[in-house]
């Protein structure tokens, strides 16, 4: 059997994959995979959180808007 691990520390955030296979080759491939998904699952959660908070924001504005347009008149 081969092992193949990769250890990622990107931004604080530690990520870890490990794959175990008959060929070298494999587990290689394998552990590629999810560690290329692992940091794509991370970074669409940050972005959504960022939007998130974005849109939040935006909301926000909007309703300071609303609020002088009810006092000009």
């Amino acid at each position: 059997y081969f092992k193949a691990e990769i250890n990622l520390r990107i931004s604080g955030k530690n990520f870890y994959a490990v794959s175990e296979k008959d060929d070298l080759y494999a587990a290689i491939d394998e552990v590629k995979d999810e560690i290329v998904q692992a940091i794509t699952t991370e970074k669409d959660k940050s972005m959504t959180l960022y939007r998130r908070g974005a849109l939040r924001v935006k909301n926000l504005l909007k309703g300071l808007g609303d609020y002088r347009k009810r006092f000009k008149k």
